[in-house]
């Protein structure tokens, strides 16, 4: 049952706008949406990305998706992981970076920096779904525009803004298996210049396992401000969220009753607020634009070990981040020319508290403290060197200084660690027409990622901090846009040296040997008809050590594990009416080695197929829906570890979840 109080909010927040949203019916001058995209600007065709894909959300309500992470993995073709701390931020993973995917994948909304500073998958659930606009992924490095954490690719989501002259509302409730609620409210109001956008999603499900629970809230608003060459906004969230965190299952724990909990008590629990400032001014050829963000985020964690033995620890992270930057559009010759520049400064500050009973009568308090601070500054430029040929090149110098005070175990004298380094990083694209509607492009460039506080921890009296990964990334493709027939091509490779990695011997993170990732991207898009539409996917990903040794054993050629070799996905829309829609999908997913098995000496996870559909049916402003996750009833796990790096004999999964059916009402005032 929904909490009341989260209900009243929820009303309270609609029902004036949803007011003025009916007396208003009939406006009909909406302006164009001015929204920040992959390129740090809003996007023109001239300097659009190269590669990009793009989610509506249409397609997100087509689809049944309960949340953002479901969104990329149904639609947009970006693997997704289970979330092993319980709650709805699984890890994603775009060309083969298995369990650290999530930290491969820079994940920004309307352009800020979602991803952590820690080992953590960004906060995908703080996104309230009916706040999404679109979704933009673009996959291979994205090092120069934005730094750290982008080797695999760039995931941008944009949020809805009130369009001019209008009030709009909408109101959706939602129950189904698990004990599953989900309730999101939004609404809008706009005149010439101002406008309030605001949005609330309060989500809770048992999940199939035991203590899976989760309870989640958000909010989030954008109050704006804007003339024909000014856009000011002022952007506004939280999120609280507590989750179960039911453990591994033993491969004979898991057939005998995957829905068990190996670890009752265990939990999570998260809050976040953060606010930002962002501008935008237009001087003839030139735009300026800045943001300003704040983000503050305590998380809790409760491991339970039994006996009385337990460890508990309490995070507060606060971050701030200014990013001026430029744009001029202009003409060299006759020939379009786009020159983007900016500055970017980061500061992030960690403060773990914890305390820790073995069994040995000491709860343990010790207090680990982290600092990071970030300068960069990039340039790229864009030149249509002829009709049918664009260029673009760009580079970024970055400066990281890191202070880290950290426990040394048992004594728990502090041991404080410094570090502070430079970073550089370079792209070089081209882009042919080669007929109409058919382009071919090619990218080059280097990209990297820093350390961070988690894969860094050492609680030796002295150790050397990890290197940076560095990679040297190489793309060509073939993209074919047609009225009704559309395709395209990706070959890349990735050449990495010191990837971040743990090692399961020494019980710490390490840098690993050179490893590669090549690998095809295929994809296609058929409209036989107005109403009906088929979209289809395919990545072959060659994850693989090219020399040396890990976790002691030699691993030279050997598949990077939790990389799946082959991924698919077949998509269909079918406007079955003016007022009938149905969405199916197919996920396919492929062998992959275990966790912890570098050497590969362990059978494979197996490879799993599912399934998804929703039927909706509009009478009116109202519209009910209907939606089956894993129609199929796979069962499946997405994640699995060998107890042992040299030796495995057995395995532990992280079950994934079985059918799951969600009713749905929603409800336009208009």
């Amino acid at each position: 049952m929904y909490r009341l109080k989260t209900i009243a909010r929820v009303i309270a927040l609609i029902t004036p706008l949803s007011c003025l949203a009916q007396q208003n019916s009939n406006t009909e001058t909406i302006a164009d949406e001015v929204v920040v995209t992959a390129s740090r600007f809003p996007e023109s065709s001239f300097s659009g990305p190269i590669g990009a894909r793009v989610i509506s959300s249409q397609q997100i309500f087509d689809s049944g998706a309960a949340n953002v992470a479901e969104a990329l993995n149904r639609l947009g073709g970006v693997h997704i992981r289970q979330d092993l701390f319980g709650g709805t931020n699984p890890g994603v993973d775009m060309r083969g970076f298995g369990v650290t995917g999530d930290q491969n994948t820079l994940v920004l909304v309307d352009g800020v920096r979602l991803s952590e500073n820690e080992l953590l998958a960004a906060r995908l659930s703080g996104i309230a779904l009916n706040s999404v606009e679109r979704i933009e992924i673009l996959p291979g490095g994205g090092a120069v525009l934005y730094g750290s954490n982008a080797t695999g690719g760039v995931i941008n989501v944009i949020t809805r803004q009130a369009k001019q002259n209008t009030q709009e509302a909408k109101i959706l409730a939602g129950t189904g298996s698990f004990g599953t609620h989900d309730l999101r409210g939004s609404a809008s109001i706009a005149g010439e210049q101002l406008s309030l956008a605001l949005q609330a999603q309060d989500y809770s499900t048992d999940n199939q396992r035991k203590n899976n629970h989760v309870d989640q809230q958000n909010m989030s608003g954008v109050l704006s401000f804007r003339t024909s060459d000014t856009d000011l906004a002022f952007t506004f969230g939280s999120e609280r969220q507590k989750a179960g965190m039911p453990g591994a299952r033993s491969a004979l724990n898991w057939k005998r009753d995957p829905d068990g909990a190996n670890t009752p008590n265990d939990f999570s629990k998260n809050e976040l607020w953060h606010a930002g400032l962002s501008a935008l001014q237009r001087i003839g050829e030139v735009e300026l634009a800045a943001n300003l963000v704040r983000r503050d985020r305590h998380t809790e964690y409760f491991n339970d070990y039994g006996s009385g033995a337990y460890s508990r620890d309490n995070r507060r992270v606060i971050s701030h981040e200014f990013t001026p930057r430029l744009r001029w559009s202009t003409t060299i010759g006759t020939r379009k020319n786009e020159l983007v520049a900016g500055f970017d400064w980061r500061d992030w500050d960690f403060r773990s508290d914890k305390a820790d009973d073995f069994g040995f009568g000491f709860a343990g308090p010790s207090l680990e403290k982290g600092k990071q601070r970030t300068d960069a500054w990039y340039i790229q430029d864009t030149l249509q060197v002829t009709d049918s040929t664009r260029i673009a090149l760009g580079g970024r110098t970055e400066t990281v200084d890191v202070e880290r005070v950290v426990p040394f175990a048992l004594t728990m004298t502090p041991v404080t660690q410094t570090d502070k380094r430079n970073l550089d990083a370079w792209s070089l694209s081209l882009q042919q027409t080669l007929a109409t509607n058919l382009t071919a492009h090619a990218r080059a460039g280097t990209s990297y990622r820093i350390p961070n506080i988690d894969e860094n921890r050492c609680y030796a009296a002295s150790c050397a901090l990890l290197k940076p990964q560095t990679s040297t990334d190489r793309e060509i493709g073939l993209a074919w846009r047609g009225a009704q027939l559309s395709g395209s091509i990706n070959l890349f490779e990735l050449m990495l040296e010191n990837e971040l990695y743990y090692n399961n011997l020494l019980m710490q993170n390490a840098n690993m040997p050179p490893t590669r990732r090549r690998g095809a991207e295929l994809s296609s898009g058929w409209k036989p008809l107005a109403s009906l539409s088929l979209e289809g996917r395919y990545t072959l990903t060659d994850a693989t050590f090219r020399s040396g040794t890990f976790a002691g054993v030699e691993v030279s050629g050997k598949s990077v594990p939790v990389v799946p070799r082959h991924r698919a996905s077949l998509l269909t829309t079918w406007a079955m009416s003016d007022r009938d829609r149905l969405f199916f999908g197919l996920n396919y997913v492929g062998e992959q080695h275990f966790d912890n098995d570098p050497a590969n000496r362990f059978a494979k996870m197996s490879a799993y197929t599912t399934a998804d559909a929703k039927y909706s049916h509009q009478i009116g402003s109202a519209t009910l829906g209907l939606s089956v996750s894993n129609l199929f009833d796979k069962r499946y796990y997405s994640y699995a570890l060998v107890n042992s790096s040299t030796n495995p004999t057995n395995y532990n999964v992280y079950p994934d979840r079985s059918r799951m059916v969600m009713a749905t009402f929603e409800y336009a005032f208009r």
